[in-house]
């Protein structure tokens, strides 16, 4: 099974806590050696489009739009918040290493042809447990021929799918080495989708917090069943070893592997009102994860952004530097912003002119890699992907 299942139910009961999830893990590992080079700070918040697919087979599983704006607040008060919470109910040990992902989700404003959207889509069918049903590897609820929502292109949005989800764990991501066009995104239950009281433990909306965690590259904080085993990590230098997974609301400390273990982390197990937050290594995962499998992300906003717009800016490339003309051989101003593929900022600055040059400095060397220009013209931000030099 190439994703990751989370599966909560409100018994748990220790046969069950064996089969909460299901883990197989592909080529992230290259992702995890890559952090330690790619950790340098990014410019600014990423913002991520989402897109919500409703598929419902009645009307309790047709969740409202202030059900779907509750839980984007969730994530946003999670992922982006102003400062990190002051939380005192979280162990003096782990304060500091707290961090904040700096992650901003909105609702997509434009389908994949460009029209309007309001990041809603509602798709009633007929087929029970859609949420849960695969055709070789392709889900019913993320293909219209099969009764569900079809996938929005998944490099441009995030896809969350809404679907009956009665006879397989409660939700699910695609790990993003494992994603495809056909595959991506999450998969939830509606009755553990935003604030819910009568879904405790897990009335919270924090089941799509971790979730997203998952589509972002996390683990859990151990991927054993072996109590014995202190060896399969989650890859993260400041989430302790643990060798045993923690559910309900433990209380502090819990010993494993020698530590005292990180249970209050968002990518543990335990009930919604345990859950406190993601540490530094986990936020630096988060951003490498994004820039090797997830680039578009980097420079969407939730501004109108094109993305190699068509025939807006001409391109040239010479040995160690660009030029960047407009089509029309206009005066143009513009803030341009030079990243690489990781989202870190190389050079800033501006262009009053009808022509740009951009050179290779020996602070800059722009030799055999990617590089985005971000040209930001009033409300309008156009990103380009640059050719690569070879010089």
């Amino acid at each position: 099974m190439n994703f990751i299942y989370t599966f909560v139910a409100l018994i748990l009961v220790s046969v069950l806590q064996a089969q909460r999830c299901d883990v197989i893990h592909g080529g992230v590992e290259q992702v995890d050696r890559q952090i330690s080079t790619f950790s340098q700070p990014r410019h600014g918040n990423i913002s991520i489009p989402v897109i919500f697919h409703i598929v419902y087979r009645n009307s309790d599983q047709n969740i409202s739009d202030a059900q779907i704006l509750a839980q984007l607040d969730i994530l946003n008060s999670i992922y982006d918040p102003a400062s990190i919470p002051n939380n005192t109910s979280i162990p003096e040990e782990f304060r500091n290493a707290i961090d904040i992902p700096k992650i901003h989700f909105c609702l997509a404003q434009e389908d994949p042809d460009g029209n309007y959207s309001n990041g809603i889509i509602r798709k009633q069918t007929t087929i029970n447990n859609i949420g849960c049903r695969k055709q070789g590897a392709i889900y019913y609820i993320m293909s219209e021929n099969l009764g569900g929502s079809e996938i929005w292109n998944p490099s441009h949005y995030l896809n969350i799918f809404i679907g009956e989800r009665e006879d397989c764990p409660l939700a699910e991501a695609i790990f993003p080495d494992l994603a495809t066009n056909k595959t991506d995104g999450i998969v939830i239950n509606p009755k553990y989708f935003g604030p819910n009281n009568k879904s405790r433990p897990f009335h919270k909306g924090y089941t799509l917090v971790h979730e997203i965690g998952h589509y972002l590259g996390l683990k859990h904080l151990t991927e054993s069943r072996n109590p014995n085993d202190c060896n399969s990590d989650d890859q993260i230098n400041d989430t302790p070893p643990q060798s045993i997974q923690y559910f309900g609301c433990p209380s502090h400390p819990q010993i494993s592997c020698g530590t005292n273990s990180m249970f209050m982390n968002f990518m543990s197990l335990v009930d919604d009102e345990c859950m406190r937050f993601f540490t530094k290594g986990q936020v630096a995962k988060m951003n490498n994860v994004i820039g090797v499998h997830r680039p578009y992300f980097l420079f969407y906003s939730c501004d109108k952004t094109d993305i190699n717009p068509s025939n807006d800016f001409i391109i040239l490339s010479e040995k160690n530097y660009w030029i960047i003309q407009d089509k029309y051989h206009r005066d143009w101003s513009a803030e341009l912003t030079l990243f690489d593929s990781f989202g870190r900022l190389v050079w800033h600055g501006k262009n009053l002119g009808s022509e740009f040059k951009l050179i290779s400095s020996g602070n800059a060397d722009f030799s055999s890699a990617v590089y985005y220009l971000s040209i930001k013209q009033d409300k309008k931000n156009t990103v380009i992907k640059l050719p690569i030099l070879n010089y």
